[in-house]
């Protein structure tokens, strides 16, 4: 028997590989890649989403010596001790250098 006799009895291929061993891995590799592509391209749109939302509401860094910050009243008595701290934020004024 030839060799194209003993193909013919075990495969009608005749040595073209079976599509369900190449053809399943091959799809395998291609879902596997949009799936990993659809994941990568979700987490940068929500990324930039992120940061752009946070980017949005800080304030101008230019205008930082000009800003007003509540203080808490500090009430003395004569010789400068203090009596009462009045706050609803209890901050202390800090120079920014």
């Amino acid at each position: 028997m030839s060799y194209f006799n003993k193909k013919r009895l075990y495969s009608p291929s005749f040595g073209v590989p079976s599509r369900t061993s190449y053809g399943v891995k091959n799809k395998k590799k291609k879902v596997m890649f949009w799936l990993l592509a659809g994941f990568l391209f979700f987490v940068l749109v929500c990324g930039f989403r992120l940061t752009k939302n946070v980017l949005v509401d800080l304030p101008d860094v230019t205008k930082i010596k000009d800003m007003v910050f509540s203080e808490a009243t500090i009430i003395q008595d004569r010789n400068g001790e203090t009596l009462y701290k009045l706050f609803e934020e209890n901050r202390q004024y800090v120079e920014y250098s």
